[in-house]
């Protein structure tokens, strides 16, 4: 089976017990971790090495305490918190992990292994100056081992995984690269090694494990930034901000949401997948919504109506205005005035706002074209339901007159009764009222 990187670390930490001959074997190895690098692997390692103890807070299920209480774990005064539980790695996640001595681990008793967060190697050979929290422990760097760099410095991922060139593992220097290693440190440990050979692994590598839906995340960090922050972590806030800054030039530590909006309306590179991830399902992010809606900047014309929702309810308003005016128009006058408006508003239908329900003056395709019951080519009207009916009701209307009806009517031909056509269909001249929602 193909080891992962947790595989290697283990190992590593478990050859420091090899002494040569004449020596005894070590009492415990010190792991010390000045700035926290490797905190993110122990919950992954406590089960994968029984023998780990951690410098903290006292809670001896955990094998976490205080530096007496692992001095006394050492010298066997206090009974380790899973000694009975030491020994093979057998039911580990890890797997089997080598041993130099052997060819699995067997030893009933392993060296205990002490992680010491926020301690240095120079903070254990301080002497009088050694903080009191430690100084129980400085007595076993005599009789254990530490477990460091070859030019006696602190292991840090990257450096570790730079330090075999049988792994075959090029990993990139820059600072930016440090940090997104060990926010991602948990998901890359799991990794088999040759998943990671290759090629030069650098910090965006690192950061697509943590924050791999990119558009997503930032959808939900503009509809709730708090709520964001919390649900992706420290580890995936981190990966998720630098790939915000290297990919979509924003910053979400420091960039308002309504920075985020002017982006996402203009949809240019990495934008415009954003964009196509909000458009494909725009109902189930109503909080990037509301933020497009504050962030049109003021006084600028927008080159682009379709990407923003108060245009779009500005045109609703105009043609709401245009469409109650129309009862006041001779039937001439309306049909060019809903013309007009299809044409200045029968867009808006393939806007993304119409799917969400936020255009309801034109509902459908084609729904003021009828309501006019016109098109006008060169000049000429075209009726698309009134001509029929008008010339129908001329017919009927000369067999009418033909049969002596013309005393029940006016002098005009028209009826004396009052029309009960509504005011819209009034006004265009047609002869049947459409059947839209618009005119109701």
């Amino acid at each position: 089976m193909t080891p992962t990187v947790a595989d290697l670390l283990v190992e590593s930490l478990r050859a420091r017990t090899v002494v040569p001959d004449g020596q005894s074997a070590p009492v415990a190895i010190l792991w010390p971790d000045p700035k926290e690098e490797w905190r993110g692997l122990l919950p992954i390692l406590r089960d994968a090495t029984p023998e780990l103890l951690v410098l903290g807070d006292y809670d001896p299920s955990a094998g976490v305490g205080p530096a007496i209480w692992l001095r006394c774990v050492v010298d066997g005064t206090l009974e380790g918190p899973r000694s009975a539980a030491a020994g093979p790695a057998a039911n580990s996640d890890l797997g089997s992990v080598p041993s130099p001595r052997a060819g699995t681990v067997s030893a009933p008793n392993p060296v205990p292994i002490l992680y010491l967060p926020r301690v240095g190697r120079e903070d254990l050979r301080a002497g009088p100056y050694c903080p009191d929290h430690v100084k129980p422990l400085v007595e076993l760097m005599y009789r254990g081992v530490l477990w460091h760099n070859p030019k006696g410095r602190p292991w840090t991922p990257a450096a570790f995984l730079r330090s075999d060139p049988a792994w075959g593992l090029q990993i990139a220097r820059d600072p930016e690269t440090q940090q997104a290693l060990t926010s991602a440190l948990p998901e890359v440990a799991m990794l088999p090694v040759a998943q990671l050979q290759g090629r030069r692994r650098d910090a965006d590598d690192f950061n697509r494990l943590l924050a791999g839906d990119l558009e997503g995340d930032v959808l939900r960090w503009m509809a709730d930034a708090e709520g964001a922050r919390v649900r992706l972590g420290d580890g995936r806030w981190s990966a998720f901000c630098n790939r915000c800054r290297s990919e979509l030039h924003l910053d979400p530590e420091s960039d308002a949401d309504v920075v985020a909006g002017v982006k996402l309306a203009g949809r240019t590179g990495g934008w415009a997948s954003v964009w196509d991830r909000f458009a494909e399902a725009a109902s189930i992010h109503p909080g990037v919504v509301d933020v497009l809606r504050r962030s049109r900047p003021s006084g600028e014309i927008a080159l682009e109506r379709d990407c923003w929702p108060d245009l779009n309810d500005e045109a609703e308003a105009e043609a709401r205005k245009a469409l109650a005016a129309l009862p006041g128009l001779s039937p001439k006058e309306a049909r060019r005035a809903v013309a007009k408006l299809e044409q200045h508003h029968g867009e808006r239908r393939q806007w993304l706002w119409a799917s969400l329900g936020q255009s309801p003056v034109s509902p459908g395709p084609g729904a003021l074209g009828p309501l006019g019951g016109f098109r006008l080519r060169s000049g000429r009207r075209d009726h698309a339901f009134g001509s029929r009916r008008a010339l129908r009701g001329q017919r009927l209307a000369s067999r009418r007159r033909g049969q002596g009806s013309v005393g029940k009517r006016c002098a005009h031909g028209r009826s004396n009764r009052r029309s009960s056509r509504p005011p819209v269909a009034g006004a265009l001249g047609g002869g049947q009222r459409p059947r839209l929602p618009i005119v109701a």
